[in-house]
């Protein structure tokens, strides 16, 4: 009777993929990929949607459909997506010295993002760059590399992957 009734609950089976992202698939076949640095391993997980107190923080948003339909539903989906810094500061880590236009291009796409705008102006080269928020509103990877993906490029080809950013364009 217990495992007949766990069934019925509505769980989603997350497997994690990397160390950042996230594949989640519900009963119904949809899926969502949110960035998330809360599990680092890899291993499959059961948890209930919006049940249960102990669920991690990006499931616990109010809606999981692709299109965002109200500006407190957005809220909480950049109130739930947060970059993996795991509480430390950018130049906590050796390896990870930013220069200050890196650390300019990060304040700016973070103020657009809290500010809920799909765009911000690069400093360094004066273009437009989409911001997490914009990516978010859209749903899906478009498959174009973009800087700011909170999807991990599922949708770019092999040899788009292989860039690497140098702060003022990908080479």
């Amino acid at each position: 009777m217990q495992a007949t009734r766990q069934a019925k609950l509505p769980v989603a089976n997350i497997l994690h993929r990397s160390s950042l992202h996230v594949l989640a698939y519900d009963f119904t076949g949809s899926f969502f990929r949110r960035f998330c640095s809360l599990y680092r391993t890899r291993t499959l997980i059961s948890v209930k949607i919006g049940k249960s107190d102990k669920s991690p923080e990006f499931l616990s948003t109010t809606s999981h459909s692709n299109s965002i339909k109200s500006s407190a539903d957005s809220h909480a989906y950049i109130g739930a997506w947060k970059p993996a810094s795991d509480g430390k500061s950018p130049t906590d880590n050796a390896e990870t010295q930013l220069t200050d236009t890196d650390l300019e291009i990060h304040k700016l796409h973070k103020e657009a993002c809290e500010a809920q705008k799909r765009l911000y102006i690069d400093p360094s080269t004066g273009y437009k760059v989409f911001t997490a928020f914009a990516h978010l509103k859209r749903g899906k990877c478009c498959g174009t590399a973009c800087r700011h993906c909170p999807y991990g490029h599922v949708n770019v080809e092999d040899a788009a992957k292989k860039k690497h950013f140098n702060s003022l364009f990908y080479v």
